[in-house]
């Protein structure tokens, strides 16, 4: 039986994946900030090293990341992104010293490049030259999606139900993967005698933001909304607006950024090493 070990284990992803690790005989320690009623789990923030009674794993899954709020605090977030993520990796690496051989699975984003206009995206890419050892893996996924509005799919769930949505125009980059199918190429990841350094996982093909819009619409059986283009000068514009009158955490601006910046990623590769077939964004139900 392997043991694992999840930061966040608590948040969208991490819950999927744990349920998924237990239900394949895979002992996990959620490494949680706050406990839940009912729920084992072990006390650990991000920019602490790993408990001990994590000394004996087999691998540990990052999950966790920085709270990206207000503008003024980005800096300190990917700060503490990074800084975390050095410290979580050096206390790894002294496992491995030591003579055993966890692997670390770093959950990045399809974001991730060093001249990303949103924060998160340049602390991703960071973090990802950092992890530059043997079975130091960092995973970038496209638009995570589930039965319930999570991160930013939220978003396109919101937009779907209205009426008549402002469309940003952009390019076809926004490749969707349900976070059951995210969890189980984790899992594939885990057991894989040696992973490349690197998996894209996200739909082969990639999607407008009026097209995400429209498959979100569909996957909750709701008419399209009518889309009303939306130059990127202009969303930027209200983005900035909505985030000075009501700063709200994370800002929109930031979220926006990273949608409107996205590139396409090469997803088929990794997914054929995984033996997954994604199911389209609106199959999903």
């Amino acid at each position: 039986m392997k043991l694992v070990a999840v930061t966040g284990a608590g948040g969208f992803i991490g819950t999927e994946l744990c349920a998924l690790f237990e239900s394949h005989g895979i002992q996990v320690i959620r490494l949680m900030r706050h406990r839940r009623p009912g729920l084992a789990s072990t006390d650990w923030s991000l920019g602490e090293p790993l408990p001990r009674n994590c000394e004996a794993v087999d691998a540990v899954i990052h999950l966790a990341t920085a709270a990206f709020g207000k503008s003024a605090a980005m800096t300190e977030a990917v700060a503490a992104d990074v800084n975390g993520t050095r410290v979580l990796a050096d206390s790894v690496r002294a496992l491995k010293r030591n003579g055993n051989r966890p692997r670390f699975i770093f959950m990045s984003s399809q974001s991730a490049r060093p001249d990303a206009s949103n924060a998160y995206g340049r602390s991703k890419w960071a973090i990802e030259n950092l992890l530059n050892q043997p079975d130091e893996i960092s995973v970038r996924a496209g638009l995570v999606y589930g039965e319930a509005p999570a991160s930013v799919f939220a978003l396109f769930e919101r937009l779907a139900r209205l009426p008549v949505v402002p469309v940003v125009q952009s390019n076809a980059a926004i490749q969707p993967i349900h976070v059951r199918e995210l969890a189980d190429c984790i899992l594939a990841i885990l057991e894989m005698d040696a992973p490349p350094r690197l998996f894209e996982l996200g739909a082969v093909e990639p999607m407008t933001f009026a097209q995400a819009v429209r498959a979100a619409a569909a996957r909750a059986h709701k008419r399209a909304p009518v889309m009303i283009p939306m130059p990127v000068s202009l969303a930027r514009f209200a983005a900035g607006v909505v985030d000075r009158l009501f700063r709200p955490a994370p800002s929109i601006g930031e979220r926006l950024e990273g949608l409107i910046s996205l590139r396409p990623m090469n997803t088929a590769p990794s997914l054929r090493l995984v033996g997954r077939q994604l199911k389209p964004l609106s199959d999903c139900v």
